[in-house]
């Protein structure tokens, strides 16, 4: 998305935030009359303070507010909140996500937009995953967080490289940092500066400012590149999941490797959202819709995973070829990734049809099956051993070969 461009161009000691903050909401109204509403694909959090490379997952804060539930999709950021979903900005490409140094894939179909009341679909979305990394729903705040107040940042961002010094179209000149050399998750912080309104970017938001002086301890940016990173508010004593990072507030022609002093870190109000996220992710699995274990079989009663409508898991423990347990060491598991699992049913992982895979050494070589034994090149592989060896005996004449080939009714000779 083409970034919004100010029409206001503050410089880093301008007199106030107020000052800037009207600047800014007069960029965003002049945006919105000329139809060009759309913000700046954000890159997670860029830290002012220090040398910069602080505050990674490594050096989390004292007083954490979950940061093990934010995970990477890609080179972008998701936020776990249980049930196996993932809440995410919609205009992040499908990947696998890494979360709780575990891996899980999306599940086919389960992509939700979520809706902006009053004006559309906002650019969220809700992705539910094949997998539980075991850990807790955070709390969704159900009223944004007071102007002013400071909120907690952490995605996956591109790390911050030398200072630099940037004049823009007007000839004012703007300070901060140069962006890339890799990318790290990374947490900060940064204070409310004000709302900005679903009519206008298309997802009810709140903003901060990134302060060159009398900012917060860890004052942080969002950078041009990535979203779906999480911010944080503590609201009386308690912890709760305020927004999602989706966009950034730029200079007019502002290059997309830089973060500047003045520029603005957008957030989706999750207070907005709050209803239609819940009833999305806590429906039951087995009446969601979805075929959440990959067996082609969907919810109750159709898949025997299902114990109920109100079963949470479409798998069975009692199921050998449904369970999510991969009993014969294979690699694989369950219908229909096991080859040796006829259905969903099949009350072994082996098959007496794969020599492969059937539990048998039936070479004796001491070694059973893929990958175990060295011959097996997959669960599928036609035999235990090696392929049967014929030599090619030197010194055979041209028509003694010839006979050879006579006597075998045409066929080609071995080799």
């Amino acid at each position: 998305m083409s970034p919004i461009r100010r029409t206001a161009r503050s410089t880093p000691d301008s007199p106030t935030r107020g000052v800037r903050v009207a600047r800014i909401a007069r960029g965003l109204a002049l945006a919105a009359a000329l139809l060009c509403v759309a913000v700046g694909p954000a890159r997670a959090v860029l830290i002012g303070p220090g040398n910069g490379t602080q505050n990674t997952s490594a050096d989390p804060p004292a007083d954490d507010p979950g940061l093990a539930n934010v995970g990477t999709i890609g080179f972008h950021a998701g936020v776990y909140l249980g049930n196996r979903w993932v809440l995410t900005a919609n205009h992040i490409a499908a990947a696998d996500i890494q979360i709780a140094g575990q891996t899980f894939s999306e599940v086919p179909g389960s992509k939700h937009r979520l809706t902006t009341p009053g004006v559309g679909l906002a650019d969220l979305k809700l992705i539910k995953f094949d997998g539980d990394p075991g850990l807790p729903s955070p709390n969704i705040a159900t009223s944004p967080p007071n102007p002013n107040s400071v909120v907690l940042m952490y995605g996956n961002g591109r790390n911050r490289l030398s200072a630099t010094t940037w004049q823009d179209p007007g000839g004012a000149s703007h300070e901060g940092y140069q962006t890339g050399g890799g990318i790290a998750l990374r947490w900060g912080d940064n204070r409310v500066a004000g709302s900005i309104a679903g009519s206008q970017v298309g997802t009810e938001s709140y903003y901060t400012i990134f302060d060159q002086t009398g900012g917060t301890t860890s004052e942080c940016q969002v950078v041009q590149g990535d979203s779906g990173g999480a911010a944080f508010y503590k609201r009386q004593g308690t912890w709760e999941l305020s927004g999602i990072m989706f966009a950034t507030l730029p200079y007019e022609e502002q290059p997309l490797d830089l973060a500047l002093y003045g520029n603005g870190s957008v957030i989706a109000d999750l207070s907005v959202y709050r209803a239609e996220i819940l009833g999305v992710i806590n429906t039951p699995t087995c009446s969601d819709g979805l075929d959440d274990d990959g067996d082609g079989l969907t919810d109750y009663p159709a898949d025997p995973g299902c114990s109920s409508a109100n079963d949470d898991d479409e798998r069975d423990a009692a199921l050998v070829c449904d369970n999510g347990v991969d009993e014969d060491g294979d690699g694989l598991f369950d219908w229909p990734a096991d080859p040796g699992c006829d259905d969903s049913l099949d009350t072994s992982e082996h098959s007496s049809s794969l020599l492969c895979d059937d539990g048998l050494d039936n070479e004796g070589d001491g070694f059973t099956d893929f990958p175990a034994d060295p011959e097996c090149t997959s669960p599928t592989s036609p035999n235990e051993g090696p392929a049967p060896y014929v030599p090619v005996t030197s010194g055979l004449g041209s028509g003694l070969l010839m006979l050879l080939v006579g006597a075998m009714g045409g066929r080609r000779a071995p080799h």
